[in-house]
């Protein structure tokens, strides 16, 4: 055993042998952590709500079937989507299959931009890489892109399962307003 190996025990004995970690899920941070990233998304009056999925998959290709919230479903809804018509064309044709468009028209936009004329991109903003995969922001709210990328991060990085699944439930749609009541609906993944 190494100095850094923690003992274990149990029944007050010492466990010796093989240890396989199994799992290696991430450290859990509290659902408080989480609320302050919400809460900057919303500062400056451009998002009124965000939306995101969580679940455990019925199916995992032989892996173990492990509760997540997907990040990358995260959608925000606008208060302004003002485009010129150009632009307003681009961002109906680049809409993404998470977002229905009556959902669209409502003004939902995925946070997952593959281009510069993506609805989010164009009213926000949208992450790039370089080479090197450093990644760098763009666009006409470069700090509120930040801070939805941010709570993207947090959402599907895993950091956050545990407050997650205990505040939402499994197989959940989560819409989360600037105020007024968090809404939990049934999601559907098959």
């Amino acid at each position: 055993m190494t100095r850094t190996e923690k003992t274990r025990t149990f029944l007050g004995m010492r466990i010796v042998g093989d240890y396989n970690q199994g799992s290696l899920r991430k450290d859990q941070r509290p659902a408080g952590e989480l609320g302050k990233l919400v809460r900057t998304v919303f500062a400056d009056g451009v998002i009124d709500a965000v939306r995101w999925d969580q679940a455990t998959p019925y199916f995992n290709d032989g892996d173990p079937c492990v509760f997540s919230a997907d990040g990358g479903s995260l959608r925000v809804r606008l208060v302004d989507r003002t485009l010129n018509e150009h632009e307003a064309q681009d961002a109906e044709d680049s809409a993404d299959y998470r977002t229905s468009a009556e959902d669209f028209a409502l003004g939902w936009v995925e946070t997952d931009t593959y281009g510069a004329r993506d609805p989010f991109a164009l009213l926000v903003g949208r992450r790039t890489y370089d080479r090197g995969y450093s990644a760098r922001i763009e666009g006409p709210h470069v700090e509120l892109a930040k801070a939805v990328y941010a709570l993207k991060d947090a959402i599907g990085g895993g950091e956050f399962d545990d407050a997650l699944l205990e505040l939402f439930g499994d197989h959940a749609t989560i819409t989360v307003p600037a105020s007024g009541d968090i809404e939990v609906q049934e999601y559907s993944h098959d």
